[in-house]
């Protein structure tokens, strides 16, 4: 396959073929996760399943910073080297990863600290707060490790080695399964086994990645020694790259919330239910973050070298593979909610009943959701972090408070299951919106220049 240049005009197949390493990378990832659930809920029970799931998005709002890192970083070293400077992206770089891990080690610590109050605000019995305990705090001492990866996910894309990303998700995931295996099937560890078997797949893939860039390699980047004067691209990065944080740790609360009203609702099998929907979602939603996070080094590269026409088509072909994809994946689910919750908790007849019935009413959301996070993904790429905040805030915190309360006094308990959905159609009239604002304000820059 013939290697594709950020110089080169992109096509939809273009779009699809530059992302497809990252699309692959995210599958890989998620389909050991899967693996993870798999063996967590049919080798420990219900009730283990559901305090991994209620404690996970816990666990996502302090690695989350690395999205933020990652993202806000490949904006910055995207636009310089579209501008041809090399030595300046190399230092930018080296400058994004070691305050990715800075990050890691101060969050890890004040996470130990917190995790316990925080399971105490979910409504957890004293049960399901032991083993998200056990769960938990391993994985907060591993989060440097984890902050690496997720940072990653774009970098490795600004690097022009997508492939090398798929490889270290592949790393990370066989690792994962193969300790799964070993932790929870062969010695017997429970759901301590579990979190220690990722934490130790997300430190292979970690260390990968990092001796990657400091030994002489083929990419575009390298670690090495970089100046103090980088440093006042911090805030820039952090505001620009806030939106993909903020989208993480506003989803992970909006879990919360929704987990805790699930389980006030249907008990400790609506929290499972709901937890079959988010891997099944992981895996399909894989094309949609693929293709947005690759959009970021695309467009910031095309900023940088202000290439408007090319920003307007890609942002075109983007959307209209986002729309299509969401239609499709909203039929497969449709069509197979049945064999995916009977993979999760098919040993018990109640969940897996709530289970097929979550998938079925949900799915809808996926026909809007790639198209919101897409957009969002393109305004970092543009430098305009506040609008994609805004996409980030209505998507995973605002709309899903919102509905959440207001959708069960309305429907009652089946009001849960209408959340997701309401809040992607909420974000896609707000997106929209933005969308239209900035394509005004394009136009008139355009005939000002002429």
């Amino acid at each position: 396959m013939k290697k594709i240049e950020l110089s080169e005009k992109f096509t939809s197949e273009k779009i699809i073929l530059y992302a497809l390493p990252a699309i692959i990378s995210i599958i890989v990832t998620t389909s050991f996760g899967l693996v993870d659930g798999y063996f967590v809920s049919n080798l420990l029970g219900v009730d283990q399943f559901a305090a991994v799931n209620l404690v996970f998005p816990v666990l996502i709002i302090f690695p989350a910073a690395g999205y933020m890192i990652g993202s806000g970083g490949s904006a910055i070293i995207s636009d310089v080297m579209g501008k041809g400077n090399k030595n300046a992206a190399c230092e930018k770089f080296s400058m994004t990863v070691a305050l990715t891990l800075v990050t890691g080690v101060v969050l890890g610590v004040i996470g130990y600290f917190t995790l316990p109050a925080l399971i105490n605000l979910l409504g957890a019995d004293e049960e399901l707060h032991s083993y998200c305990m056990e769960y938990g705090q391993i994985m907060l001492w591993f989060l440097p490790a984890f902050m690496v990866n997720m940072a990653f996910e774009t970098l490795w894309i600004t690097a022009e080695k997508s492939w090398n990303g798929f490889i270290v998700s592949v790393i990370n995931g066989v690792t994962n399964a193969l300790l799964d295996w070993l932790f929870i099937g062969g010695l017997g560890m429970g759901v301590m086994g579990a979190g220690l078997a990722t934490a130790i797949a997300h430190l292979t893939a970690a260390l990968f990645t990092v001796v990657y860039f400091l030994l002489p390699n083929k990419s575009s980047l390298r670690l090495r020694r970089f100046e103090p004067s980088v440093l006042k691209d911090i805030p820039g990065l952090f505001f620009n790259g806030a939106s993909e944080m903020l989208g993480t740790v506003a989803g992970a609360i909006g879990a919360l919330v929704v987990n805790s009203r699930a389980l006030s609702f249907y008990g400790e099998i609506g929290v499972g239910a709901l937890g079959v929907f988010d891997y099944i979602f992981g895996i399909f939603a894989a094309f949609f973050f693929g293709i947005s996070n690759t959009s970021v080094t695309v467009i910031g590269y095309k900023h940088g070298n202000r290439s408007l026409d090319e920003i307007k088509a890609i942002l075109k072909r983007g959307i209209i593979l986002m729309l299509t994809g969401g239609v499709l994946m909203f039929a497969l689910c449709e069509i197979f909610a049945g064999p995916f919750a009977g993979l999760f908790v098919g040993y018990d007849d109640a969940a897996h009943e709530l289970a097929v019935h979550s998938i079925k009413v949900q799915a809808v959301t996926f026909i809007l959701f790639g198209f919101n996070i897409y957009t969002s993904s393109v305004f970092t790429g543009l430098g305009d972090g506040l609008s994609s905040i805004i996409i980030a805030a209505s998507q995973t915190l605002v709309a899903p408070i919102i509905f959440v309360f207001l959708l069960p006094e309305i429907f009652g308990a089946e009001g849960i299951w209408y959340t997701i959905v309401a809040e992607s159609v909420m974000t896609a009239v707000l997106t929209v919106s933005l969308l239209l604002t900035r394509f005004k304000r394009s136009l008139l820059s355009e005939k000002e220049s002429e």
